[in-house]
């Protein structure tokens, strides 16, 4: 074992499927390279108030009891579910804040500052821990996978860029990042994968189970403000004799089955068993890789990171925006999974390089 001691800086903290599900791909493949790794416990306040659900009252309005009762209690079970996922399969520092960070720097040697849009200035509301502004050594302080989200204004640009230029190495996770990047720091980040790919399928698939309906369903996980993943799915499924389940913790959508996974055990179970996947999300687009999946996309937001995705593991033709889904071509598994391998063994290559630095 290395003897180096790793700090993980990312979004872990959540009620969100793909934060927690890159924050162990990231940490398992760190832990297998032989270092001694802590994701960092850190509590951003504005992701607390984006992820946290809070705790149930009866002292709110009648309107908002009913709400609350109906769908914060499945929000709060979910929360419970990755929460221990997170406890029991990964070591957690000390929590901190932004007031304390500082004191639990001296007991990593190195920090990585991992994926998500762990940079968007407009989500994490300007707290610059993700730009690891505590920590004064250069060479303890790299980032990788970060991405951006939505591009920084002239303010943002100012305030962030001597922390970036102090960073010792620096990967993102897609081409716009990295210009974005290097417009401040004079180098090209190196772009790789979602932390996720870090793993193989194989891995993933340890935390499947079987489900009674395999085969039987095409699986809808986030829609676009003009609903077109419903509407496609609906569409195939009539065709096909298939049902349509959509996961959704809101108020049902007519004419599907709504269904809820809790755990990341449910929610990897439903796309890997799915007969087609149809998906806004960015990490329902990579599951439906990994797993070989026929899926189809539509852009939702933050439209970076399914456009670089889709170029490089070569799957642009998915993208069902103004196609007529009954008609989209197979994908070719052979040539979309070498492309995953080779961009896999980039990536640990620069997380290798990250962590000799």
């Amino acid at each position: 074992l290395n003897t180096m001691k790793i700090g993980l800086l990312t979004f872990h903290d959540t009620t969100n499927f793909g934060s927690l599900l890159q924050t162990f791909g990231l940490y398992k493949k760190i832990l297998d390279l032989g270092y001694d790794i802590e994701v960092v416990d850190y509590q951003c306040k504005s992701i607390m108030k984006r992820e946290i659900p809070k705790h149930f009252s009866f002292l709110q309005s009648p309107r908002n009891l009913i709400k609350d009762i109906l769908l914060g209690t499945t929000i709060r079970k979910k929360y419970g579910a990755l929460s221990k996922f997170l406890q029991n399969n990964m070591k957690l520092s000390n929590r901190c804040d932004i007031d304390t960070i500082k004191q639990i720097s001296s007991s990593f040697d190195k920090f990585v500052v991992g994926s998500d849009i762990v940079w968007g200035m407009d989500i994490i509301e300007g707290d610059l821990t993700y730009f690891l502004n505590f920590e004064s050594e250069s060479k303890k302080k790299t980032a990788f996978s970060s991405s951006i989200g939505n591009p920084w204004n002239a303010q943002e640009k100012e305030t962030i860029k001597p922390f970036l230029k102090d960073f010792s190495y620096i990967a993102v996770r897609e081409d716009e990042s990295a210009i974005w990047v290097k417009e401040l720091t004079g180098n090209r980040p190196d772009v790789v994968c979602d932390p996720t790919m870090l793993l193989t399928t194989d891995d993933w698939r340890k935390y499947t189970y079987k489900r009674i309906d395999c085969g039987k369903y095409i699986l809808v996980y986030f829609d676009n403000k003009n609903g077109d993943c419903i509407r496609s799915a609906i569409k195939i499924a009539n065709t096909k004799g298939l049902k349509v389940k959509n996961i959704n913790y809101g108020l049902p959508v007519n004419g599907v089955q709504n269904v809820k996974p809790l755990s990341l055990e449910d929610f990897l179970s439903l796309i890997n068993d799915a007969a087609e996947v149809i998906t806004a999300s960015y990490h329902g687009m990579l599951f439906s890789i990994y797993f070989n999946k026929q899926f189809i996309y539509f852009n939702r937001a933050h439209k970076s990171r399914m456009n670089t995705l889709a170029r490089k593991l070569q799957v642009t033709e998915c993208n069902g925006e103004g196609k007529d889904v009954l008609n989209m071509p197979q994908i070719n598994y052979m040539k979309v999974n070498n492309a995953v391998e080779d961009y896999r063994s980039f990536s640990i290559e620069c997380l290798k390089k990250l962590l000799e630095i």
